[in-house]
Parts: C-alpha cells; sequence; structure tokens
C-alpha cells in the first residue's frame, strides 16, 4: 500500500474533486449535512488515480445523561480490487484531525477481525423481534399514519423524542445526514406526531431500524401499525435495544426476541482521546454515583492505557477529569484498547472486562468501578 495516498476532499482543486466524482460516484451533497467538517471526506489516490472515498459524520450519541460528539463512517465508496486495509487506513488518516475537531470516538460498521488490531471494538448488541406465529389482532385501531419523508420540523420532533426518551441508555441522538427515505410516521388524534419508524428492506425483511415514540401508548400504536397497516410489507423484524419502549410493546403483542453479541460484523468504536471521552461522560458518572452506595465517596479513579493515563475526581458529587500523574485511589490498570471501548458504552462491565484479562484492578475496588462504567447492553444502528 506504499502507492496509496490520502487527502481531503476540502483540499483538493476543483479539477480533482471532478475526478473523484467521475471515478467513485457524486460526493458533493454530503457536504450539505449539519456539522460538515474539513475532515468529512477523505480520498485514496493510487498513482493519481482516486480507488475510495470515505464519509465521517459529526453525529451525537446519548450515553443516560451524557452526550457524546462522535465521528460516525456513513457511507463507504470504492473500486472493486481496493483492499479493506485501505479502508482502515482512511479513517486512520482522520483521526488526528478528528481530535483537533473535538471528535474523540468514532464509529463504524465493518468486518470485526480488520478493525481489532487498531484498538476497535464491537459496542453492541444484535437484538431482532420477529413473529413466528398468527400475528395478533389489535385490542383498539391504532391512530392515524403515513408513510412519508419527515419534514423538517418533523425531523426536530423525532430528535427531541430520541434525546428525551428515558428507556434507552445508549443510543445515537441525531443524525448529520438524514436519508432520503420515507418513514412510518404516526399521528395522534390531535393531530401530532406521536410515533415515528425508520424502516429499511434487507433481503425478504422488512427492518424497523430507528423508532421513536412519545410514550408507550405511541409505541403500542406504533407495533400496531407495522403489524396491520399494509403501509409496510411483512414479514417485520425490529432491530432495536431491548429495553426500548417499541421493542416492549412488540413483546406485548407476542414478538419473539433473540439477543446476541457481535458477530463477525457489528457496529464498532474507537476511543482516540481518553480524558475527552471520559469528560464527556461526566453527567454519567455524577448521575450513577448519586443513585450508587458511592454517593457520598471521595477520591480519585485513574485509568491506564498503553501510551495515556487519565483520572475521574470525585468531590462532593462533582466529578472532574484531570491528568492521571498524581496518586490515585483506585486504579483500572492495563485498559486494553478494546476494553476502552466496550467500557465507555457498557457493551460489557468492568468485571467481565476483568475476567476477560483486558484490564486489571483489585477485588475491592471492582464495585466502585463497575458504578462508574455499569453494564448497558447497547444496541446502535449506523444505517
Amino acid at each position: 500500500m506504499n502507492d496509496i495516498t490520502m487527502r481531503f476532499w476540502s483540499e483538493l482543486p476543483v479539477f480533482a474533486q471532478r475526478d473523484v466524482v467521475t471515478a467513485l460516484g457524486d460526493l458533493t451533497t454530503w457536504m450539505q449535512a449539519a456539522r460538515t467538517r474539513p475532515s468529512t471526506i477523505v480520498v485514496a489516490f493510487q498513482h493519481q488515480v482516486p480507488v475510495a472515498a470515505l464519509v465521517t459524520h459529526h453525529d451525537r450519541m446519548a450515553v443516560g445523561p451524557a452526550v457524546l460528539d462522535v465521528a460516525v463512517v456513513r457511507q463507504v465508496m470504492h473500486t472493486t480490487d481496493v483492499a479493506h486495509e485501505v479502508i482502515v487506513q482512511m479513517v486512520m488518516h482522520q483521526a488526528m484531525r478528528f481530535i483537533e475537531e473535538g471528535l474523540g470516538l468514532v464509529l463504524v460498521h465493518g468486518d470485526v477481525s480488520a478493525w481489532s488490531h487498531y484498538g476497535f471494538a464491537p459496542v453492541s448488541h444484535r437484538v431482532r423481534v420477529a413473529w413466528r406465529s398468527e400475528i395478533p389482532a389489535l385490542a383498539a385501531a391504532p391512530n392515524r399514519a403515513q408513510y412519508a419523508v419527515p419534514t423538517t420540523a418533523e425531523r426536530q420532533l423525532i430528535q427531541t423524542m430520541a434525546l428525551t426518551g428515558r428507556s434507552v441508555d445508549v443510543r445515537i441522538v441525531d443524525w448529520a445526514a438524514w436519508p432520503p427515505r420515507p418513514w412510518l410516521l404516526l399521528y395522534g388524534n390531535d393531530g401530532q406526531l406521536c410515533a415515528a419508524a425508520d424502516i429499511v428492506t434487507k433481503g425478504a425483511e422488512t427492518i424497523v431500524v430507528h423508532a421513536v415514540a412519545s410514550d408507550d401508548g405511541a409505541a403500542s400504536d406504533l407495533v400496531g401499525q407495522l403489524l396491520h397497516s399494509g403501509l409496510v410489507a411483512a414479514p417485520i423484524v425490529i432491530q432495536l435495544p431491548y429495553t426500548h419502549a417499541v421493542t416492549q410493546m412488540a413483546l406485548h403483542h407476542h414478538g419473539v426476541v433473540q439477543v446476541a453479541t457481535a458477530g463477525v460484523r457489528a457496529v464498532l468504536l474507537g476511543v482516540l482521546d481518553l480524558p475527552m471521552m471520559l469528560t464527556a461522560l461526566i453527567p454519567a458518572f455524577e448521575q450513577r454515583l448519586r443513585a450508587s452506595a458511592y454517593a457520598n465517596w471521595n477520591g480519585g479513579v485513574r485509568i491506564e492505557i498503553s501510551d495515556e493515563r487519565a483520572m475521574i475526581m470525585v468531590t462532593n458529587g462533582k466529578v472532574t477529569v484531570i491528568d492521571g500523574t498524581r496518586e490515585a485511589d483506585v486504579r483500572i490498570k492495563q485498559v486494553e484498547l478494546s476494553a476502552l471501548s466496550q467500557m465507555t458504552l457498557g457493551y460489557r462491565s468492568i468485571g467481565a472486562l476483568r475476567r476477560a484479562g483486558l484490564l486489571l484492578c483489585d477485588d475491592t475496588e471492582l464495585p466502585l468501578c463497575d458504578v462508574l462504567f455499569p453494564a448497558l447492553y447497547p444496541q446502535l444502528s449506523l444505517e
């Protein structure tokens, strides 16, 4: 790969951008999304010929009450003979620019073995709800629905409902690049949007990859629309977190749930900047401590990765993040990068990561570490 060079789209002259579009397709529409950055698109050239382009968007992800800024790989375009290692190198080429732009995390959907060498690790469980038997009848007719592309106002309302929903601990709360496809939109008797589902077709299945609902009643009505309205083709599969209101209502409508860990391909997270990640999680740390037996605990918890240390300082219920050079009361030691990614979103608990040999901490320190980084069993879709 010595003959591969990387250039940001924003740095290319107009004639070079035209060559990229001719070889790989139109990229200009990607630069019209919210929060585009100089690093949004990177292009790989081989002997000055464009062979691949990668688009990352600045999205926001909620972890409990904390909102994290994250770079999400949204589109990859390449010629048929480009090795996957080139795609990985393109993301790594962007990494330092991400940190300068305040993005300390990167999400990507890809091959686990290809990304693991770079510290990326699976962070999303696979949750599927399907119907194996006859679809049950509804007790009451659902509210009005339509299958349409959401308006700007409806998109804002969907994002608000996603952010304020309390049943899911880890979720993408906005999408910088909205897919130009219709959603199933459900309206209440007052004519206001009360629930919505983003649906894609894969093979013979119709899959719900995102959904929001104003309350459990709206979630139940949304499931009813999916099953009975005829607006959506069967068979229906729901791929949302187990704790999502729509998933729970699907179970009440006799859906069958399957939960599994990541397969060969998965949603993976890479942590680029440890202090930036910890600082973003401060609201979650404070909430977790308040609800635990450590509500009155004061001290420092140091996290030690191969080339960096950072300290979570707790003082009278308030959390700050400082450098990890001073003495610590609690140490999470020798943390592998894969463990750092998984503990960030709660894919596995600290105890489970310790048993797997991916980090070290003393037995007496384990309960506090598990409070700060609990198992949340997230399910994320990057559709």
